[in-house]
């Protein structure tokens, strides 16, 4: 097995077609399949299930593609790393994974670029982890249990209240518990989101399933929908801090302590370039600047 195998396996594997795959490697469909079938009876199994013309990763498929994202990684990280080693032409690119305050990206790349103008961003967001195929440097996620080592750190503990618009019967409660609105239509991030995970977790834990009438993943699609009072909406107070505008009303939640956490992190065993630890503390200090004026606005 030599690694342009693997190679051809990962441009496969993303395209799940022969023919675009050898269009895109400049190789004959024919060397291409005769590779996929020569890999498979070295490994003694079958990597993709037929369907057609079309070729789905199987669960064999599924553990060689993890491998092999892996190896490349790592390749890629010795040769980031040797060249800082040895003072060569520097990698000044970082990739970011970003899930959750993506609003303030433009602050934080603009802030950044001013100390560091070299740096070049690569930004990706709504891909899992687990789907990535080059290396990422550092991703922004949220969780809603306190959970660091050393890959990831907590930059922002903010609590969530409830939005709805000024209009609602609600609007005017100094708080409310969860149980009172278990017949409310509720607007929502994507299943899968940390913000949807996060939202149907309380709601359970106050002994109902949420009657989602509409997901988004975009937080401002949502801020759309609910000043048209289509819904409710589980609202982090400092990354969504716009949904309080005049026709909304943000309303604590009591009964149930509503918080999520904001993690920064590095990829695990990845290499990190000076550049990107020196982004990873000015992400560290922006949370905490943004923390400071939350409560200086409170």
């Amino acid at each position: 097995m030599e690694l342009q195998h693997l190679q051809y396996f990962l441009e496969v594997a993303k395209y799940q077609h022969m023919t675009r795959a050898a269009a895109e490697l400049h190789v004959a469909q024919s060397a291409l399949s005769r590779l996929i079938k020569g890999l498979e009876n070295e490994l003694g199994c079958s990597l993709f299930d037929r369907r057609g013309r079309n070729l789905i990763l199987n669960k064999n498929g599924q553990i060689l593609l993890k491998y092999t994202q892996n190896i490349f990684n790592q390749f890629k990280d010795m040769k980031r790393e040797l060249s800082y080693s040895n003072g060569r032409q520097q990698d000044v690119t970082i990739t970011m994974m970003v899930k959750v305050a993506s609003k303030f990206l433009p602050e934080i790349i603009s802030g950044f670029n001013r100390v560091h103008p070299e740096a070049r961003f690569v930004i990706i967001q709504n891909e899992a982890l687990e789907n990535m195929q080059q290396p990422w440097d550092i991703c922004l996620d949220a969780g809603m249990e306190l959970q660091e080592d050393k890959f990831s750190i907590c930059v922002l503990k903010e609590e969530i209240c409830l939005a709805m618009p000024r209009n609602h019967p609600l609007a005017a409660r100094k708080s409310i518990r969860l149980e009172e609105v278990a017949g409310e239509s509720f607007l929502g991030m994507q299943k899968g989101s940390s913000m949807n995970e996060i939202a149907t977790f309380y709601c359970h834990k106050a002994g109902f399933e949420p009657h989602i009438v509409l997901t988004s993943d975009n937080p401002a699609t949502l801020r759309g929908m609910l000043s048209l009072g289509l819904g409710i909406v589980f609202n982090p107070i400092i990354t969504w801090k716009e949904v309080s505008e005049e026709e909304f009303s943000l309303v604590p939640i009591e009964g149930h302590a509503c918080f999520r956490y904001i993690y920064l992190h590095l990829r695990p065993n990845g290499y990190a370039t000076p550049l990107v630890q020196d982004f990873k503390k000015y992400l560290i200090n922006f949370f905490r600047k943004l923390a400071v004026q939350a409560k200086k606005d409170n």
